[in-house]
């Protein structure tokens, strides 16, 4: 993604249309932020998660 967004961009610029390039560079800007940001949201523990009451089956 980051690489199709990149050469977007890039070509808008080079055929002298930067108005073309905004979308892309907005979604460059989305995707850093996303990247930056995805193991901060992955630390929030479940609320859908069955707590464990730490006794083991074992098997008679």
């Amino acid at each position: 993604m980051f690489y199709h967004l990149l050469l977007s961009a890039s070509a808008h610029i080079n055929v002298r249309k930067p108005s073309g390039a905004l979308p892309a560079a907005v979604c460059l800007v989305l995707l850093v932020a996303s990247f930056l940001t995805q193991n901060a949201a992955r630390e929030t523990p479940s609320p859908y998660v069955q707590a464990t009451t730490g006794r083991r089956i074992t098997p008679t």
